[in-house]
């Protein structure tokens, strides 16, 4: 309304002025008259883009001031969970439940540093592992090799053990056995010829009949060989892959069985899948 008003006087001025320059009466002043209505158009368009830019800044101003339109919110897509890897963290989380890997050097596989525990045994029974729960003699569980255990009993325990993770959990061929427990070695112990001794400090110490507590002892008690491996001579029979016809094979000896029988080379076969023992247990291995 401002604007209009402005440029109508302005128009009234310069219309006045112009009649003005043609009057004869005004004949001498025509210049002056003419000057004035340029100044008065000059003036009126500046004046014009100052009230409009005036009123360009209110109206950004204001709306401002406005608060802003909320836009709907998109619906958020939740991950898809992935059930095995759930599972797996979930078994993770609990301490000593997954057997601890080591990679063998320049192969495809992996093997458990210790044997199965009872630890780790009790967490399959809960939902695998047939429901079985083997004795302990009353001696204890935790951190114990878990004994009495078939070859058949070790196979649900993997294939458990495989479904919660989405890894691919087995038993060691024979082979895999003996390349893990001489740990690039050729002597008849991972740690040289030297027969075994009781003494969890020695180098050549394992759990055999040189103790005389007659007893498991809680996994890694003894030396590691070469690989890092605890108990590969000692401690419990490690069941393996291998079959001889309808029967299993067993390596590394156990606490109740003389010094030879702990050699690297030394096998026990045909051992029928479904026995169970005290002296009986055994260690995992997982392709990579």
């Amino acid at each position: 309304m401002t604007l209009a008003i402005i440029e109508l006087v302005a128009a009234c001025f310069f219309v006045a002025s112009s009649g003005l320059f043609f009057n004869e009466r005004f004949r001498n002043s025509r210049l002056l008259v003419l000057c004035a209505g340029l100044i008065a158009l000059v003036s009126t368009y500046f004046l014009t883009e100052e009230l409009i830019d005036r009123a360009i800044s209110r109206r950004l101003a204001s709306e401002s001031e406005q608060p802003a339109q909320q836009q709907p919110a998109l619906p958020v897509q939740e991950p898809r969970a992935d059930p095995v890897a759930a599972s797996a963290q979930a078994l993770s989380d609990q301490s000593g439940a997954l057997p601890e890997m080591v990679r063998i050097p320049g192969q495809n596989f992996e093997v458990g540093r210790y044997e199965v525990t009872f630890a780790q045994w009790d967490v399959c029974v809960a939902g695998g592992c047939n429901g079985y729960r083997p004795s302990d003699q009353g001696r204890g569980r935790g951190n114990l090799p878990v004994i009495y255990v078939s070859w058949s009993d070790a196979q649900a325990y993997v294939q458990w053990l495989s479904q919660r993770t989405g890894q691919r959990y087995r038993l060691l061929t024979s082979a895999e056995w003996e390349m893990a427990a001489r740990a690039g070695t050729t002597t008849n112990f991972s740690w040289g010829d030297q027969d075994p001794v009781c003494d969890p400090r020695a180098r050549n110490g394992a759990n055999c009949e040189s103790c005389t507590d007659d007893r498991t002892r809680p996994v890694g008690s003894f030396q590691p060989n070469g690989f890092g491996l605890y108990d590969v001579h000692g401690n419990v029979w490690e069941w393996v892959e291998d079959a001889e016809g309808s029967s299993r094979v067993l390596r590394g000896g156990s606490w109740n069985d003389e010094l030879l029988s702990l050699r690297s080379a030394n096998r026990l076969g045909r051992i029928n899948p479904t026995f169970r023992d005290f002296v009986v247990g055994f260690r995992v291995a997982r392709t990579v």
